[in-house]
């Protein structure tokens, strides 16, 4: 399979507008965060659970394979490193971590059985959890909200 970037073959376009715009500061609370390559990060006291969006499933269509990492694992935060790739009948997308940390779990579920993250991608469809690094106090990618995340989609979408 000929291995390429997932925006590009997505057809998806990075936009900028005034939700994105922000100049807030992030002091991350606990919660569910999302990212412009459309990663959902929750956040629950400094342990960070990442999975795709269903937007992004939805994108790239019956998911075939799942490579993850191994528990230990360093995690560099940004969307220079992938972390983990998922492979689809129509490409293999890279998987970044907002923040750098090292790998604490990884869902076993979705290796045996990839679809799992079409049919449940926020749910049973999570990839792997990760202790944020003590010296990581802010995201290495810009994350969004849920009500961003949306509005950002249908930016994408028009």
């Amino acid at each position: 399979m000929h291995r390429v970037m997932w925006g590009a073959v997505m057809g998806l376009r990075y936009r900028s507008g005034p939700y994105l715009a922000s100049t807030r500061s992030y002091s991350l609370g606990d919660g569910v965060w999302f990212s412009r390559s459309h990663e959902w990060m929750k956040l629950d006291g400094g342990v960070g659970t990442v999975g795709i969006t269903d937007h992004a499933q939805n994108e790239l269509g019956e998911i075939v394979y799942v490579s993850l990492p191994e528990v230990d694992d360093a995690v560099t935060g940004g969307v220079t490193d992938a972390v983990a790739e998922i492979e689809s009948v129509k490409s293999c997308s890279p998987i970044y971590s907002p923040f750098s940390g090292a790998v604490t779990e990884v869902n076993e579920e979705v290796e045996t059985n990839p679809t799992v993250i079409n049919s449940s991608p926020m749910d049973k469809g999570w990839l792997f959890k990760f202790q944020v690094a003590e010296d990581s106090d802010e995201p290495a990618v810009e994350l969004m909200d849920e009500k961003e995340y949306n509005n950002y989609v249908e930016q994408l979408d028009s």
